[in-house]
């Protein structure tokens, strides 16, 4: 699940690239990211990788990885890499 709530990104010199954007992604959800040139699409792509830092708000993540003894063993090895 990736969440969130009301997230802005300023770059200087107070050039606002996301402001107060709020939304969420629920576990087994797809996410299509859309707009014009400038509307911040690769500014939401960096925050969800980790690559920037939001100016403010607040971002939650949250992974469920399977038990490694309720995995087969042929795909065990899938998870190691």
């Amino acid at each position: 699940m990736i969440r969130f709530d009301r997230v802005s990104k300023r770059y200087p010199p107070g050039v606002d690239a996301l402001l107060d954007l709020s939304f969420e992604v629920g576990e087994g959800q797809m996410l299509l990211v859309g707009g014009h040139n400038g509307a911040g699409k690769s500014t939401l792509l960096k925050l969800i990788a980790g690559i920037e830092k939001a100016t403010s708000g607040g971002a939650a993540f949250v992974v469920r990885l399977p038990r490694i003894e309720q995995v087969r063993p042929s795909r065990s090895c899938r998870l190691r890499r």
